[in-house]
């Protein structure tokens, strides 16, 4: 049968919703089937749920402004429906020549850098390959600690990226590096610290979050820039697990009101003891970050190593907020034996204050005894 013409340009009456729209569909799928490099690649469907479906599209090479290819590292997936919007961010998992079976070790993951659907008649994305991962920890809704590996783009960044010729790294040391922006990398954090390759560490200097899908939707991020600047191995970093140390200073805060030998000590949900006697006040793990649902903390009242049989006192601070804007974030339940449910609601990008106390009125020395934990309220949600 006789193919349709060739098109030459974009009209000047282009819209998305016209009879020339329409038309442009029915060329792209005449000519489908005869376009080259045909291939089968998975795409991410809700950011960072890991929910993969495959799709069929066109591989093409990238070309930077002198019409150059510039590597393989670099793909551009062109798409059969021109209605078809694929954000900035979104995830492609590609196989060993495209083979979607292959094991999942063996499988790269590209990155959406940008957009090429809104001023030209066919519809496809620019990707970039995700040459690491970020490791990193966090509570999963039972408040177990869990390892969370970030597939990220670490190397030089060309022309073709939304930092027009910014490089990646620099003699001083200091990286950049891009990550998607989903329920895992939002909550990272200033000062945070990562193994990156598998002999260096760098931390966290800066955080963009600039790089939106929409002109009036701030939140709608795709992607984050992270600033880092290299950092000196600890003892406790765990290369063996590519997750390095994060000193809880960085993200919690205890504050306590000691009276002679009494002290409150309060166990978190983790189980991790805060406001030991032996000075360690702070867990050595992570920042206590509430995960979603009930987070079970117990606090007791001590005279020295004697645990008393006095009941304590719970008061919940967030910033800014009264009792009512704050009921929509977070609930507390009473229970004996001085176990206290915090409920948390929502995610909220302020710090929860926890203040476990017992008021002078009822205290055995007559005077306020008290320990004030700040936890975060970021989490997964």
């Amino acid at each position: 049968p006789e193919m349709p013409n060739q098109l030459s340009k974009t009209p000047k009456n282009f819209s998305r919703d016209n009879y020339w729209l329409k038309e442009t569909q029915d060329q792209v799928d005449a000519y489908w089937v005869m376009r080259p490099n045909h291939v089968d690649v998975e795409q991410e469907m809700h950011f960072g749920q890991e929910d993969y479906e495959t799709y069929e599209v066109v591989a093409q090479s990238v070309k930077d402004d002198k019409g150059q290819i510039i590597s393989d590292d670099w793909r551009r997936f062109v798409f059969r429906d021109i209605h078809y919007d694929c954000p900035i961010g979104t995830k492609f998992k590609v196989g060993p020549g495209y083979d979607t079976t292959a094991p999942e070790d063996d499988k790269l993951i590209f990155l959406v850098f940008n957009k090429q659907n809104e001023l030209t008649a066919t519809n496809g994305v620019v990707t970039r390959r995700c040459n690491g991962t970020l490791g990193s920890t966090y509570l999963d809704n039972h408040g177990v600690l869990q390892y969370h590996y970030e597939p990220a783009v670490q190397q030089n960044l060309s022309s073709t990226d939304f930092h027009y010729n910014k490089m990646a790294n620099d003699p001083s040391g200091d990286l950049t590096i891009v990550v998607q922006h989903n329920k895992y990398t939002r909550n990272y954090y200033i000062n945070q610290r990562f193994i990156i390759g598998y002999d260096r560490v760098y931390r966290i200097s800066n955080i963009d979050k600039f790089y939106s899908n929409d002109t009036f939707h701030p939140e709608n991020v795709g992607l984050i820039t992270l600033h880092m600047s290299i950092d000196s191995i600890g003892e406790k970093d765990d290369f063996a697990t590519r997750i390095a140390y994060n000193d809880p200073d960085d993200v919690n805060q205890l504050e306590e009101v000691r009276v002679e030998d009494y002290y409150i000590l309060v166990t978190a949900p983790d189980e991790l003891q805060i406001g030991a006697p032996d000075g360690s006040i702070l867990p050595d793990v992570l920042p206590i970050v509430l995960a979603t649902g009930y987070n079970t903390f117990k606090a007791y009242l001590y005279n020295g190593d004697d645990k008393q049989n006095t009941n304590l006192h719970l008061d919940c601070e967030i910033e800014g907020m009264d009792q009512t804007e704050m009921s929509k974030y977070i609930s507390v339940e009473f229970e004996a034996d001085n176990t206290f449910k915090v409920l948390k609601k929502r995610y909220c990008t302020k710090p929860l204050k926890l203040r476990f106390y017992l008021p002078a009125g009822e205290s055995p020395v007559g005077q306020l005894i008290e320990t004030i934990l700040t936890v975060s309220l970021a989490g997964i949600l």
